[in-house]
């Protein structure tokens, strides 16, 4: 039983049967999440990590490989850069902003499509496509994109919200 539950399998007691079965589906479908709402996900768990006892932990870190490992690339090197930094959020209860760096960086190592919404553009339109997302830096970080010709500049602490395109 130890080996197949350190193997992530769902398996459960069932009182009916007098012993432990194998759950037929569990609930919770990975590979369907998008980018940005892994990393939500995984920020979110990060921080709840530092509020339960070490059992909890444990499961906590189980989910968070699953969570990784369901993605079509490694977002283990961005949130092992992050960690350190989201340690310093601890005490900080908004999070935007270190959200909106992880999902942007993982994005740019990803090569993925970005929607960015800069803050003030609240009035129900998609926000800013980036379809090749590259970050620039100059006085501070930027993001831009790397097929634009027109190469518009966004500074990170301007956005409100990004999201990943599948």
């Amino acid at each position: 039983m130890n080996t197949i539950s350190e193997g992530h399998f769902p398996v459960v007691y069932d009182r009916e049967l007098g012993g432990y079965r194998l759950l037929e589906k569990t609930g919770i479908n990975y590979d369907k999440l998008k980018t940005d709402e892994t990393i939500i996900v995984a920020l979110a768990l990060e921080r709840l990590s530092r509020e339960v006892n070490e059992s909890y932990q444990i499961q906590i870190e189980a989910i968070l490989k699953k969570l990784f490992s369901s993605q079509n690339f490694s977002i283990e090197e961005v949130w092992a850069a992050f960690r350190p930094k989201i340690k310093l959020f601890e005490q900080i209860s908004e999070l935007s902003d270190l959200l909106t760096e992880l999902i942007v960086q993982t994005a740019v190592l990803a090569e993925g499509n970005l929607s960015i919404r800069v803050d003030g553009e609240n009035d129900g339109k998609p926000g800013t496509a980036f379809e090749c997302p590259q970050l620039v830096f100059d006085k501070f970080w930027m993001v831009s994109d790397r097929k634009d010709e027109t190469r518009q500049l966004i500074p990170i602490q301007s956005i409100e919200a990004v999201q990943t395109k599948r």
